[in-house]
């Protein structure tokens, strides 16, 4: 290490711990009435039979209050305590944006770069794919995770950096053009990982050990590089199924966009840095350099209650992690939990209700929950039976379903969760949504096209658009000529396509059966999370000779038909 070198970090740990100092002197603390709160919020948490959660907050250099709730180990029964070790899950990507953020203000990178500058052997696409682009998740790679899934890898699979780097590097073609479009992809934070070792010539821990953890002295923090790590208070991971807790362990040796494991305290600590606004980094950590979307440096920009906050939730595995602050009041608040049906936010905006009630800008004059001053009208059961039916986002297969239930009432119910929201006429085909006087539901009945039209309107303007569909129905010889085996070059598997009790189905050697549901000519959706969307592509002959599968972060990944 040269002097310079040395002179310039010393510099930099000076004004790191700087903004631990300001304020020490005189103790913060809440209310014995907003402990009782808060605790009541988790109470249902607190058992021998729960796995546990982990919550602080922190104001300016201080972590004013902590609590832990629920069991570290179901198995053993230990419960959890302030220094049990969680995973971050994606609350690691900030991290990683710290690493290229330093490096930048070393001089030794610029945002603007080409990843292939310091990724030699990164696949060249059509077009440019800048080290900004990943971080603000407007590159258009594919996400490895989706990759993964479409490969054949379950929950129970290990995987490797090299599975990652493999899946990532073996793509032909990219979901979009890079900065025109957002769509988080965990792809670009493993490869901004790399980047950092490649740059600082040392492994992704032993560079934020030496550049964070240890000025920080964030000493129960470290990479998961290796997930049979032996690691010291580390909370296991659980999910329920068939209403029974059961392990969900994080089996990942990868980072970047994951990996980071941590606990209450060295959080508070790293919350405390970025509250500090100290130097060039926690202010950039502050800034949403994205003019498109209200993502950069692995954080969500936005509102709550008018209050201008930076977030991020995590979940991998049974690992739930949410970290938000409020810099301009020098708050923030933590939750770690080893719970995957955990509501991080949730359950947190529940505790910034209590802390900052008195903060709130909240326009009451625009209470979007309060009843709207809609005039209503009432509609004969006929006018509303011709809106029913199934809806379909084409582009990201989103359905919506419009349904009278027993109450006569007609009701927009979204399949990804089952919610259904009342719709409240306005006009024969003008709605209402629910109790949000500034969301609508139009329908369009085109008839010069056959289609029937559902749109969204926010403040009157268009937002989503669906369109009604009837399936479509194959019959036995149409189906036949979609049967047969289908391989990816872009993820080295095979997919066997069969008729199976009456539907189009896909068999793999890893995956549960896919069924195929057909929604118009060669086009079909289903319930599977690898992927909802398949097409089939045919020739000048309208032979089959393949289709491609979709998912919202993993689009267009082609399969060709095996024809021997």
């Amino acid at each position: 290490m040269t002097l310079n070198s040395k002179l310039s970090k010393k510099l930099f740990l000076i004004i790191l711990f700087l903004g631990f100092k300001l304020g020490a002197q005189n103790e913060l603390k809440i209310s014995n009435s907003e402990k009782q709160q808060i605790n009541k919020i988790f109470e249902s948490f607190d058992s021998t039979k729960i796995p546990g959660i982990n919550i602080g907050i922190v104001k300016d250099e201080q972590l004013i209050f902590q609590n832990s709730f629920g069991m570290a180990n179901l198995e053993h029964q230990i419960p959890t305590h302030i220094n049990s070790v969680f995973s971050l899950a994606s609350v690691s990507k900030q991290f990683t944006a710290y690493g290229i953020l330093l490096l930048e203000s070393q001089g030794k990178l610029r945002l603007s770069d080409p990843i292939q500058k310091y990724l030699k052997d990164f696949p060249h696409y059509k077009y440019p794919i800048t080290i900004q682009q990943l971080i603000n998740h407007t590159s258009g790679i594919r996400s490895h995770l989706m990759l993964l899934g479409k490969k054949g890898y379950i929950s129970d699979d290990r995987i490797t950096k090299r599975d990652v780097k493999q899946v990532i590097y073996n793509q032909k073609e990219l979901n979009f053009i890079p900065g025109t479009e957002f769509n988080y992809s965990n792809s670009g934070y493993f490869l901004l990982a790399e980047i950092i070792e490649k740059v600082a010539k040392q492994s992704f821990q032993e560079f934020l050990r030496e550049n964070l953890f240890t000025p920080l002295k964030m000493n129960n923090s470290l990479v998961m590089d290796n997930y049979q790590k032996v690691v010291q208070n580390r909370a296991e991971s659980y999910e329920i199924i068939d209403t029974k807790y059961m392990k969900s362990p994080a089996n990942y040796s990868y980072y970047g966009s994951t990996g980071l494991f941590s606990t209450i305290k060295d959080i508070a600590k790293w919350a405390i840095y970025l509250n500090s606004n100290n130097d060039v980094i926690s202010r950039s950590m502050n800034i949403n350099s994205s003019k498109d979307n209200q993502y950069s440096n692995g954080q969500f920009f936005g509102t709550y209650k008018g209050l201008y906050e930076i977030q991020h939730t995590g979940s991998d595995a049974g690992y739930v992690a949410y970290l938000v602050r409020y810099p301009e009041l020098r708050y923030a608040f933590i939750l770690l939990s080893n719970n995957a049906s955990v509501d991080s936010r949730g359950l947190i905006n529940q505790v910034v209700d209590i802390i900052l009630n008195d903060k709130f800008k909240q326009d009451k004059n625009k209470n979007q929950n309060q009843t709207s001053t809609n005039n209503f009208i009432d509609l004969d059961k006929e006018q509303l039976r011709k809106h029913e039916g199934i809806y379909i986002n084409k582009d990201n297969l989103l359905k919506r379903t419009i349904k009278i239930d027993d109450k006569g009432n007609l009701n927009y119910i979204r399949e990804e969760s089952g919610r259904a929201s009342k719709l409240n006429p306005i006009d024969e085909n003008i709605f209402q949504l629910g109790d949000y006087q500034d969301l609508k539901v139009v329908f369009k009945n085109l008839e010069s096209e056959n289609k029937h039209i559902l749109s969204i309107l926010a403040d009157n303007s268009e937002v989503e658009s669906y369109e009604k569909f009837i399936p479509k129905k194959y019959s036995k010889n149409e189906l036949s000529k979609l049967i047969g085996d289908y391989y990816s070059e872009e993820l080295l598997t095979t997919y066997h396509l069969k008729v199976h009790e009456g539907f189009l189905t896909i068999f793999h050697e890893k995956m549960q059966s896919i069924q195929l549901i057909p929604i118009s000519e060669d086009f079909f959706t289903t319930n599977s999370w690898q992927f909802n969307k398949l097409s089939f592509n045919r020739n000048k002959k309208n032979e089959i000779i393949g289709f491609e599968i979709s998912s919202p972060r993993a689009k267009n990944i082609d399969f060709v038909k095996n024809n021997e």
